[in-house]
């Protein structure tokens, strides 16, 4: 019935979500090289590619996520504990309270650490890069 037609749509749903996430990631980079060496699309995709595929890659990049989620689950476990109400003491009161301290702390850390990863995209494309015209 629906159900059987429906999580194939789910899922490929789901499916071209990511690729579309991916690809807008893979085009970010490419426009960032477009604009910082005026090179044609095709050139900096490549490039783009090559960059993907260098390990040192995800060594400059992940700390920045992993330190984003880091203090989004700190967020999550101190807000219960400095902000003690007899109220919410309870157990069945904690999850309404840390998820959305965790949410909270994620998002104010990626907003604050999308300045600093910004700058290290610039430099890490700028030295990294041929600068042949």
């Amino acid at each position: 019935g629906a159900a059987t037609e429906a999580c194939p749509a789910c899922c490929t749903g789901c499916f071209v979500g990511c690729i579309e996430s991916m690809v807008k990631c893979f085009n970010m980079y490419a426009y960032i090289e477009i604009a910082l060496y005026g090179k044609p699309y095709i050139s900096a995709v490549r490039d783009t590619w090559d960059m993907f595929r260098d390990p040192q890659m995800s060594l400059v990049f992940a700390p920045l996520t992993w330190g984003a989620y880091a203090a989004g689950l700190l967020c999550s476990f101190a807000y219960p504990y400095i902000f003690r109400s007899p109220r919410y003491a309870e157990e069945q009161y904690i999850t309404p309270i840390v998820l959305p301290a965790f949410l909270i702390g994620l998002q104010c850390c990626m907003s604050t650490l999308r300045l600093m990863y910004s700058a290290l995209l610039m430099l890490y494309l700028s030295n990294d890069a041929d600068v042949r015209p």
